[in-house]
């Protein structure tokens, strides 16, 4: 998120002192989000750090673009769409190599989790065959695994769906939710609920989300629930009308705001939301006193 806001920063302050702005100036944020994408193996990432500029040019397109006409649409559509499909492609075969769908293997020679090849206890004989075919296997259903993108990232409905079956829900459960250290893990209070299929890997935590509406629905309380989101989203605006008063940047505002509701949608532990908006606002300080640097003439 870092890198995206101080891309966000530098776009907007280039696009501030020119009369009109390039096309290619924002080949270098679409290449961040990429390599953003890719280093967290995160999918999502990438239309999260790109959509701020998308929806930045969709209500300033003309101001930036005067005299642009419909060959630059498509040029820059055609430009965003083959970095998207680069991430893709990339977070996918990535996440397939370093954490192939090998559990009932690993189970099989004694890993006793759902994890990675790396996981089978050492001095364990696996059959090359057996081993290959498992891979092929893995890397035939990348394809679909990318097709169900659309179905299976209902992120928020789930996890109301899986707490309201929760049959302890109340204000006790909800203190308890709140305080929930991260280190938990897989071994948290959603992935008991939810029966999360995840177990403990020495490289990597894999972790079922529950969202901020299903974590104040542990209340048991539908007033709750309204009265917490009518908050959240309050504090959603607020931040993001701080940041475009404290930067004076566009750009800037438009990633916070999308990537602050990313964060919130995908909130699993209270704590670490704490943790990120006030880095947020941290990052915010930073940008306001750069801006007020004196400038050299």
């Amino acid at each position: 998120v870092g890198f995206g806001i101080w891309f966000a920063a530098l776009t907007g302050w280039e696009a501030a002192h020119r009369k009109e702005v390039r096309i290619g100036l924002f080949a270098f944020p679409a290449a961040e989000a990429m390599l953003a994408s890719i280093s967290v193996l995160s999918r999502s990432i990438f239309i999260f750090h790109v959509l701020p500029y998308l929806l930045v040019l969709a209500e300033n397109f003309r101001a930036l673009f005067p005299r642009a006409g419909k060959r630059l649409n498509v040029r820059r559509i055609s430009f965003v769409a083959l970095a998207c499909a680069a991430s893709l492609v990339a977070v996918t075969w990535l996440r397939l190599y370093f954490y192939p769908p090998t559990h009932t293997l690993s189970l099989k020679h004694g890993a006793g989790t759902m994890g990675a090849l790396d996981e089978i206890p050492k001095g364990s004989e696996v059959d090359p065959s057996e081993l290959r075919h498992v891979k092929e296997l893995a890397f035939a259903g990348a394809a679909n695994q990318v097709i169900r993108l659309t179905v299976d990232r209902w992120l928020g409905l789930e996890g109301v769906l899986a707490v309201s079956s929760h049959p302890n829900l109340g204000a006790e459960l909800l203190w308890s939710g709140i305080r929930e250290d991260p280190k938990a893990g897989v071994k948290g209070m959603f992935q008991i609920i939810s029966n999360a299929t995840y177990s403990d890997s020495a490289k990597f935590t894999f972790l079922t989300l529950p969202g901020v509406a299903a974590v104040l629905f542990y209340s048991g309380s539908l007033a709750m629930v309204l009265v917490g989101m009518m908050l959240v989203t309050a504090a959603l605006i607020a931040t993001e009308c701080i940041a475009l008063a404290a930067t004076r940047n566009i750009f800037v505002s438009s990633m916070i705001a999308c990537v602050s509701v990313n964060v919130v949608c995908q909130m699993n532990v209270p704590y670490l939301l704490m943790v990120f908006f006030i880095q947020i606002y941290v990052a915010l300080l930073f940008l306001f006193m750069i801006q007020r640097l004196p400038r050299p003439r």
